[in-house]
């Protein structure tokens, strides 16, 4: 029994160290990432795999223009179940995990400028302003 204990010890430990790796967030090229209003990054952002089993708002701006907003909830893994064999409550209340990575649409830079191009490259208008 002795040896099931520093086992399932060892292997709880080894999963949980392993599982400490960042979840990465990805988005278009030139778009900002925010984690709960916190700018985490441009184009890809990491935050912290496991923990608690709640979820996290991320918006996905441009400029100051929110562009797309996602709720990433952490989920029961198989980490999880075996946190939660070796450490009981604990690893059941802290093992949760965010996928490895994660792609938010976001607006590409080409639909940017296009939406920002300016009036003065654009031929003009054939309307006389008499008519």
């Amino acid at each position: 029994m002795r040896y099931f204990t520093s086992t399932c010890t060892l292997l709880s430990i080894l999963i949980l160290l392993s599982s400490c790796a960042p979840s990465m967030i990805l988005t278009d090229r030139g778009n900002d990432i925010y984690v709960n209003g916190v700018k985490y990054g441009t184009e890809r952002a990491e935050i912290a795999r496991t923990g608690i089993p709640k979820g996290t708002s991320i918006d996905i701006k441009q400029g100051n223009k929110t562009v797309n907003t996602y709720r990433l909830k952490r989920k029961f893994t198989v980490n999880t179940a075996i946190l939660t064999l070796a450490f009981g409550w604990f690893g059941l209340g802290l093992g949760w995990q965010y996928p490895k990575s994660t792609y938010i649409k976001g607006r590409k830079s080409t639909e940017i400028d296009e939406k920002n191009e300016s009036i003065w490259s654009k031929p003009p208008k054939e309307k006389s302003i008499w008519e």
